[in-house]
């Protein structure tokens, strides 16, 4: 019996900005700039579950043909639901606004380290699924 080999083609990965010394650039792209920096362009509707942004992720990844039993493929298509970037995927995030992402990261870490929680809710639930992916990637 020969082994069935599945082979997704278009595989979401994050593609990190680099500047010409081959440094992470952390600063936000020009696409991220023109967001954070016009208030008329953020989501301001309410943040979705954590159910229907995950089976969202997933339509996304059928539609592109990707591989949906890879965890960190299907969270990269998790849409934000919180903050200026509300609207756009995980990976987005990553590949445009590398300071923000650490930014979320260390406010994360900061409330854990002092065993708090400042918020709740879906917004919450949502960070925490971005910081976990974030650390993976």
């Amino acid at each position: 019996m020969q082994k069935k080999t599945i082979f997704y083609p278009v595989k979401q990965s994050v593609v990190f900005r680099k500047g010409p010394l081959g440094f992470l650039q952390q600063e936000p792209s020009s696409e991220a700039k023109k967001i954070k920096n016009d208030p008329s362009l953020w989501d301001k509707s309410e943040p979705k579950r954590e159910d229907i942004v995950r089976q969202n992720a997933l339509s996304v990844v059928r539609q592109r043909g990707g591989d949906v039993t890879d965890g960190l493929e299907v969270l990269g298509d998790y849409i934000l639901q919180f903050g200026k970037y509300k609207g756009k995927s995980f990976w987005w995030l990553l590949e445009n606004d590398v300071g923000y992402t650490l930014y979320l990261i260390r406010d994360q870490q900061k409330e854990e380290n002092a065993s708090i929680c400042m918020t709740e809710g879906l917004n919450k639930v949502n960070l925490l699924t971005f910081v976990k992916y974030a650390l993976e990637i």
